[in-house]
């Protein structure tokens, strides 16, 4: 078993490991308990059915196991098994942020990391919105459209502290627009203060398969606690 690899590290960047594994117990002729060959499992960006069958293929492994891709398309295993791999739904995410600049006050080297890698895996960055409502299926949020909302993926402008006045920052516009988004999955990490309100509202409403309730939404603490809430959450669904 090989742990899931961070988001900026390439698709099948364990299959190495596993091939090391499969080899190692090969060669030193380890069996499992009931004598029979130990299976190895590959684990980590196998979202693709070419790599993940070239991958069997190629004895890399025995077993490839999915994370992401069943929470996207639970029926991605009976898609690639049929050739409908134009029919696979992708895992696309949305992130939605009240405040003018994502991860405001956070260390410029890390935050540019990490806008980095979401901007090259298509993670869609939303500043400036609020959300409004829920509904099945569907998050309604009210967004800023105006033309001086900053870029959030701009990563090479360092951010000022919120205390220091910024006399060239263009005053944002007041410009909204409501839009909705189609949704699966809702991870609600949000406020000063803990409000569960809107999370029982949404798992109330049944807005998606899946809602879970972290951070400031769950028990106010700092970024530290709502960065391992978030950690631990990823790595289990």
């Amino acid at each position: 078993m090989q742990q899931n690899p961070p988001g900026g590290m390439p698709a099948g960047c364990f299959l190495n490991i596993s091939k090391i594994a499969k080899d190692y117990f090969k060669k030193n002729n380890i069996k499992s308990n009931v004598g029979i060959e130990v299976p190895v499992v590959a684990v980590g960006k196998l979202g693709y059915p070419d790599l993940a069958e070239k991958a069997l293929l190629d004895g890399m492994c025995d077993i490839i196991m999915l994370a992401r891709p069943l929470l996207a398309d639970s029926e991605w295993c009976n898609k690639a098994y049929s050739g409908n791999v134009k029919g696979i739904i992708p895992c696309n995410v949305k992130v939605i942020e009240m405040q003018e600049n994502f991860m405001q006050g956070v260390c410029t080297a890390n935050r540019g990391h990490l806008i980095h890698y979401l901007h090259k895996a298509n993670v869609e960055l939303i500043n400036c919105a609020k959300v409004l409502s829920f509904d099945t299926d569907k998050v309604y949020i009210n967004k800023n459209v105006s033309k001086t909302i900053p870029n959030p993926y701009n990563t090479w402008q360092p951010l000022l502290p919120v205390n220091i006045p910024n006399p060239m920052a263009k005053k944002l516009g007041t410009e909204t627009q409501n839009v909705s988004i189609d949704a699966d999955l809702v991870v609600l990490a949000m406020g000063g203060r803990a409000d569960e309100t809107m999370f029982f509202n949404a798992q109330k409403n049944h807005i998606a398969k899946e809602v879970y309730n972290i951070g400031d939404s769950n028990r106010a603490g700092r970024i530290l606690e709502a960065t391992r809430a978030a950690y631990n959450l990823a790595s289990r669904i």
